[in-house]
């Protein structure tokens, strides 16, 4: 608040004050998705919906 207050543009609050403040949750989320979505891939291709094997020529 004050620094929109002392007339501090919305880029300059966003970078300067929310983004840090935000950039660890960010993190550990994307921490604990990733792995996640590579596990339900694994998954998927072990019951054998997932995406198919490659096809060697």
């Amino acid at each position: 608040m004050a620094s929109k207050t002392l007339g501090a543009s919305k880029f300059k609050l966003i970078f300067k004050h929310i983004l840090p403040n935000t950039l660890g949750a960010i993190v550990v989320t994307s921490m604990f998705t990733v792995p996640s979505a590579i596990f339900f891939e694994a998954f998927l291709s072990f019951i054998g919906i997932g995406v198919p094997a490659p096809q060697h020529r």
